[in-house]
């Protein structure tokens, strides 16, 4: 309560009127309550402390408002901001979208989001001050978190649609040496680099590689790390018109043997000024396993740009001989998880490929292979389509990318991921419908795994001894194709005695394919199909096969031409049957893995070994 005195003109011999009272000084004086001041004065009590204080001064104006930076696409839910005052402050404060303010310290100058955020537009505010101030005034910045419908899994990252198996995976074909470095005059390798890149543009290329190397200070876009200085800076290739209007993000190879921590960051500052490494554009370096140091600097640099760090992936490549032993090379992939890389990339003729595949896989890293040859090349885009996260390819662009895409299914079955108590597995047939085999009964074969070694995940054990085999349906190709088949596999018996014949996939009954172990003329591995009145057959020996190896082996005939066979992505160890010119001969007998069909439900010629994936196709002629 306030009193206020009112004073009268009397002495203390006075007596005060009624509602007076005299005080020790000799006057009246009437008490009167502070909503009756307030009525009078206009005036209100203080809101701080309820009692006027004449010692409180008024608090100075703000400091200038904050500069944020942030991302205005965020390719994730924790994106983070970066501010500055043009002044120091003494207190900061922030929110999100309206939410509650944070306060902390002036020395804090980001913030990443404490949870998730939602797919969607998020507002951050931020303000200043200092002791005996106001705020300052709110800066707001917006960043929009979005995720691209474009693609699943590793390219999810990516706004362009990579191609697309009928399965549903999404593989990315990478144009090989997307450049061109045959003049010894700058400006022209840089024009006909330009050129190479429009042409795996309109072919449809998914990726882009350009290999790049640096010399006295200064990227070039140059294969080999040998002093060269003729091929295009990458500072004008990054600037090409065509690849600015792209989509396609780039697939970086760095040659550099002896890189400096300056040169790396000399090399980010161009990506990121260039415009590349954004969310739905993001950049992929790529060394081999021997120049590792450029990432080790790389990673280092990225610190300072936290809002493309993100979008920068890291693959390293290895030669196909990189370890003798398979466990060594595998425990090279757990160092490239655990170092914070992203991806692996293999030679197709490394031994044992698909052990490291499904290794790699299983450490939740991204699969690539290279490169695809010009010659034959269908057969890898069409039997790694479901496997890889990229594949790179000599072999033409949108060839590859039809086969890749093409409706040609039969049969897929791949258990390398299946879980060892399953009692059945499933499988993909005729297009993407949907089937289930049974694998819990003495017939069929056994279930195993293993987390290193050849056999890197689960694998399905045949054993002939029991008569193990799995018995699929009907499945003809067209009346004037042939068939394409890829099976990975591990042989238990090549040769000895007891045996003549081990198929390990066949349809062949007066009609359809085989692929077989043969024992009776040699020791041979075959793939035939029948043509007209007979089978024809692609021979090898088993000179190069192991019962030590996990081999990946591709059968093909396409109706008008050769049966062929390889075995580990090899050149070299291919063979071809004579000249041919009808289509497979139709039956409706039933696939079989393990076994050979003799009608709708016989079998014979069972097989000793384990099965990790098969890939049944229609084939039809690629002319090339």
């Amino acid at each position: 309560m306030l009193w206020l005195v009112i004073l009268l003109g009397c002495n203390s011999s006075t007596d005060c009127k009624d509602g007076f009272e005299l005080n020790e000084d000799g006057y009246c004086y009437e008490e009167s309550s502070s909503s009756e001041i307030e009525a009078e004065t206009g005036s209100e009590p203080s809101s701080d402390s309820g009692e006027l204080d004449s010692s409180e001064e008024p608090l100075l104006p703000g400091p200038g408002a904050a500069s944020v930076e942030g991302e205005v696409s965020a390719g994730h839910g924790f994106p983070l901001w970066k501010w500055s005052f043009p002044e120091a402050v003494l207190e900061v404060r922030f929110r999100i979208n309206a939410g509650e303010w944070v306060e902390t310290t002036g020395q804090q100058g980001t913030h990443t989001a404490d949870t998730e955020l939602s797919v969607g537009g998020h507002n951050f505010e931020i303000q200043g001050r200092n002791e005996g101030t106001e705020w300052s005034e709110i800066t707001s910045f917006e960043t929009t978190v979005r995720y691209f419908e474009s693609n699943t899994g590793y390219w999810s990252m990516a706004e362009r649609a990579f191609t697309k198996s009928p399965l549903g995976h999404h593989m990315g074909i990478v144009c090989h040496n997307c450049y061109r470095t045959d003049s010894w005059d700058q400006a022209t390798n840089l024009q006909e680099t330009a050129q190479a890149l429009q042409s795996a543009i309109d072919a449809g290329a998914d990726l882009l590689e350009l290999d790049i190397k640096v010399e006295e200070g200064v990227w070039y876009v140059e294969h080999d790390d040998i002093g060269g200085t003729h091929g295009a800076f990458l500072s004008d290739v990054l600037l090409l018109a065509n690849l600015q209007d792209g989509d396609q993000p780039l697939f970086i190879e760095i040659k550099e043997r002896n890189p400096t921590e300056g040169q790396i960051a000399q090399l980010i500052e161009q990506l990121v000024t260039s415009g590349y490494a954004v969310n739905g554009r993001p950049v992929v370096l790529r060394t081999f396993q021997t120049r590792l140091n450029n990432f080790d600097y790389a990673m280092m640099v990225l610190e300072d740009y936290p809002f493309h760090k993100p979008y920068f992936r890291f693959h390293v490549i290895f030669n196909a001989d990189e370890r003798d032993n398979i466990e060594d090379f595998q425990f090279l992939l757990t160092e490239a998880k655990n170092a914070g890389y992203h991806g692996v990339e293999f030679s197709r003729r490394t031994p044992n490929l698909f052990s490291l595949l499904h290794k790699a896989q299983s450490l939740g890293l991204a699969t690539a292979m290279w490169t695809v040859p010009e010659l034959m090349g269908e057969i890898y885009c069409a039997g790694f389509r479901e496997k890889l996260d990229a594949l790179i390819t000599d072999y033409p662009i949108a060839d590859c990318k039809t086969v890749a895409q093409e409706d040609t299914n039969i049969l897929y079955l791949d258990v390398s991921q299946t879980p060892t108590t399953a009692t059945s597995i499933e499988y993909l047939y005729n297009g993407n419908q949907v089937g289930s085999h049974s694998i819990d009964s003495i017939d069929t074969p056994t279930l195993g795994s293993s987390t290193d070694g050849v056999l890197s995940g689960s694998y399905l054990r045949f054993d002939s001894a029991s008569q193990q085999s799995m018995l699929f349906h009907d499945g003809d190709n067209e009346s004037d194709q042939g068939y394409f088949l890829m099976m990975v596999v591990q042989m238990d018996i090549l040769g000895g005695t007891g045996w003549d014949v081990q198929a390990l996939a066949s349809k062949a009954d007066s009609g359809g394919f085989a692929l077989e172990l043969e024992n009776s003329w040699g020791n041979n591995l075959r793939y035939g199909v029948r043509v007209d009145d007979g089978y024809e057959y692609a021979t090898l020996d088993t000179f190069h096969l192991s019962t030590d190896q996990l081999h990946y082996i591709i059968g093909t005939y396409d109706g008008n031409g050769r049966v062929r066979l390889w075995v580990d992505g090899s050149d070299s160890w291919v063979s071809t049957s004579g000249v041919l010119s009808s289509g497979v001969v139709q039956n409706n007998s039933p696939i079989r893995i393990g076994a050979d069909p003799e009608g709708q439900s016989g079998a014979r010629y069972f097989f000793d070994g384990k099965v990790q994936s098969m890939s049944l196709l229609k084939w039809r002629d690629h002319q090339n």
